[in-house]
Protein backbone atom coordinates (compact mmCIF):
# COMPACT_ATOMS: atom_id res chain seq x y z
CA UNK A 1 0.00 0.00 0.00
CA UNK A 2 2.86 2.35 0.75
CA UNK A 3 4.33 1.73 -2.73
CA UNK A 4 1.10 2.70 -4.52
CA UNK A 5 0.88 5.91 -2.53
CA UNK A 6 4.45 6.85 -3.43
CA UNK A 7 3.92 6.08 -7.11
CA UNK A 8 0.70 8.14 -7.18
CA UNK A 9 2.45 11.03 -5.43
CA UNK A 10 5.35 10.81 -7.90
CA UNK A 11 2.96 10.93 -10.88
CA UNK A 12 1.12 13.91 -9.37
CA UNK A 13 4.40 15.77 -8.89
CA UNK A 14 5.51 14.92 -12.45
CA UNK A 15 2.18 16.09 -13.85
CA UNK A 16 2.35 19.32 -11.82
CA UNK A 17 5.89 19.98 -13.08
CA UNK A 18 4.84 19.29 -16.66
CA UNK A 19 1.83 21.56 -16.30
CA UNK A 20 3.98 24.34 -14.82
CA UNK A 21 6.47 23.98 -17.69
CA UNK A 22 3.65 24.15 -20.25
CA UNK A 23 2.18 27.28 -18.64
CA UNK A 24 5.58 29.01 -18.52
CA UNK A 25 6.33 27.98 -22.11
CA UNK A 26 3.00 29.25 -23.44
CA UNK A 27 3.32 32.49 -21.48
CA UNK A 28 6.79 33.08 -22.93
CA UNK A 29 5.51 32.38 -26.46
CA UNK A 30 2.65 34.84 -26.04
CA UNK A 31 5.01 37.43 -24.57
CA UNK A 32 7.49 36.98 -27.44
CA UNK A 33 4.69 37.32 -30.01
CA UNK A 34 3.40 40.48 -28.34
CA UNK A 35 6.87 42.03 -28.26
CA UNK A 36 7.47 41.05 -31.90
CA UNK A 37 4.18 42.59 -33.06
CA UNK A 38 4.79 45.79 -31.08
CA UNK A 39 8.27 46.10 -32.62
CA UNK A 40 6.80 45.62 -36.09
CA UNK A 41 4.08 48.16 -35.43
CA UNK A 42 6.52 50.69 -33.97
CA UNK A 43 8.95 50.24 -36.88
CA UNK A 44 6.12 50.62 -39.39
CA UNK A 45 4.82 53.76 -37.71
CA UNK A 46 8.25 55.37 -37.35
CA UNK A 47 8.75 56.20 -41.02
CA UNK A 48 5.19 57.20 -41.92
CA UNK A 49 5.00 60.49 -43.73
CA UNK A 50 1.86 62.42 -44.41
CA UNK A 51 0.99 64.18 -47.65
CA UNK A 52 2.93 61.90 -50.01
CA UNK A 53 1.98 59.50 -52.79
CA UNK A 54 3.45 56.08 -51.95
CA UNK A 55 4.78 53.70 -54.59
CA UNK A 56 5.42 50.18 -53.26
CA UNK A 57 7.64 47.98 -55.44
CA UNK A 58 7.50 44.20 -55.24
CA UNK A 59 9.53 41.82 -57.34
CA UNK A 60 12.93 40.32 -57.89
CA UNK A 61 16.29 41.72 -59.02
CA UNK A 62 14.71 43.15 -62.18
CA UNK A 63 12.52 45.38 -59.99
CA UNK A 64 15.62 46.53 -58.12
CA UNK A 65 17.21 47.62 -61.39
CA UNK A 66 19.56 44.75 -62.09
CA UNK A 67 21.33 44.32 -64.49
CA UNK A 68 20.53 47.75 -66.01
CA UNK A 69 21.03 49.89 -62.85
CA UNK A 70 17.69 51.59 -63.52
CA UNK A 71 14.64 50.19 -61.79
CA UNK A 72 11.03 50.57 -62.95
CA UNK A 73 10.46 52.74 -59.87
CA UNK A 74 13.26 55.07 -61.04
CA UNK A 75 11.61 55.33 -64.45
CA UNK A 76 8.22 56.18 -62.90
CA UNK A 77 9.83 58.68 -60.53
CA UNK A 78 11.59 60.42 -63.42
CA UNK A 79 8.52 60.28 -65.67
CA UNK A 80 6.37 62.07 -63.10
CA UNK A 81 9.23 64.37 -61.96
CA UNK A 82 8.96 63.12 -58.39
CA UNK A 83 5.34 64.21 -57.95
CA UNK A 84 2.09 62.37 -58.50
CA UNK A 85 -1.40 63.80 -57.91
CA UNK A 86 0.20 66.97 -56.59
CA UNK A 87 2.08 65.09 -53.86
CA UNK A 88 5.73 64.14 -53.57
CA UNK A 89 6.31 60.56 -54.74
CA UNK A 90 7.76 58.28 -52.07
CA UNK A 91 9.17 54.96 -53.27
CA UNK A 92 9.14 52.05 -50.80
CA UNK A 93 11.20 49.20 -52.22
CA UNK A 94 10.11 45.77 -51.03
CA UNK A 95 11.78 43.92 -53.91
CA UNK A 96 14.56 41.44 -53.20
CA UNK A 97 16.65 39.66 -55.78
CA UNK A 98 16.57 35.88 -55.82
CA UNK A 99 13.56 35.49 -53.55
CA UNK A 100 10.45 33.51 -54.32
CA UNK A 101 7.05 35.19 -54.29
CA UNK A 102 6.08 33.88 -50.83
CA UNK A 103 8.44 36.00 -48.70
CA UNK A 104 7.75 38.96 -50.95
CA UNK A 105 4.00 38.53 -50.48
CA UNK A 106 4.38 38.26 -46.70
CA UNK A 107 6.58 41.37 -46.60
CA UNK A 108 4.07 43.27 -48.77
CA UNK A 109 1.10 42.21 -46.64
CA UNK A 110 2.89 43.21 -43.44
CA UNK A 111 4.01 46.56 -44.87
CA UNK A 112 0.65 47.44 -46.39
CA UNK A 113 -1.12 46.47 -43.18
CA UNK A 114 0.68 49.21 -41.25
CA UNK A 115 0.86 51.89 -43.96
CA UNK A 116 -0.52 55.40 -43.52
CA UNK A 117 -3.99 55.15 -45.04
CA UNK A 118 -4.29 58.91 -45.45
CA UNK A 119 -1.80 58.75 -48.31
CA UNK A 120 -2.79 57.42 -51.73
CA UNK A 121 -0.65 54.49 -52.80
CA UNK A 122 -0.01 52.13 -55.66
CA UNK A 123 1.72 48.75 -55.72
CA UNK A 124 4.01 48.00 -58.65
CA UNK A 125 4.74 44.29 -59.14
CA UNK A 126 7.34 43.13 -61.61
CA UNK A 127 8.89 39.69 -61.32
CA UNK A 128 10.92 38.64 -64.32
CA UNK A 129 12.05 35.34 -62.77
CA UNK A 130 14.93 35.32 -65.21
CA UNK A 131 17.31 33.54 -62.83
CA UNK A 132 15.98 30.11 -63.82
CA UNK A 133 18.74 28.46 -65.82
CA UNK A 134 18.20 25.02 -67.26
CA UNK A 135 15.08 22.94 -67.78
CA UNK A 136 12.27 23.15 -65.27
CA UNK A 137 11.66 19.66 -63.97
CA UNK A 138 8.10 19.89 -62.72
CA UNK A 139 7.43 16.21 -63.19
CA UNK A 140 9.72 15.05 -60.38
CA UNK A 141 7.99 13.80 -57.27
CA UNK A 142 9.91 15.92 -54.70
CA UNK A 143 9.27 19.12 -56.69
CA UNK A 144 5.51 18.39 -56.85
CA UNK A 145 5.43 17.77 -53.09
CA UNK A 146 7.39 20.97 -52.43
CA UNK A 147 5.11 23.05 -54.67
CA UNK A 148 1.97 21.61 -53.05
CA UNK A 149 3.38 22.33 -49.58
CA UNK A 150 4.31 25.90 -50.50
CA UNK A 151 0.85 26.49 -51.94
CA UNK A 152 -0.90 25.14 -48.84
CA UNK A 153 1.33 27.11 -46.45
CA UNK A 154 0.87 30.29 -48.51
CA UNK A 155 -2.92 29.98 -48.56
CA UNK A 156 -3.12 29.27 -44.82
CA UNK A 157 -0.75 32.17 -44.06
CA UNK A 158 -2.91 34.55 -46.05
CA UNK A 159 -6.05 33.31 -44.27
CA UNK A 160 -4.39 33.86 -40.90
CA UNK A 161 -3.42 37.44 -41.79
CA UNK A 162 -6.94 38.26 -42.94
CA UNK A 163 -8.32 38.79 -39.47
Amino acid sequence: MRKAYTRRRYLQMAFAALLAFAVVFLASVFLAETVYRSILSRAANSDKKSGVFELYTIGDSSMRGLPFRVSPADVIYAFFSGKLAGRPLRVIELAEGGESIYPQAMRAIRTLKYRNRENPAVVLIYAGHNEQIGPYQSDTFPRRILEALKTRVFVHSLLALRG
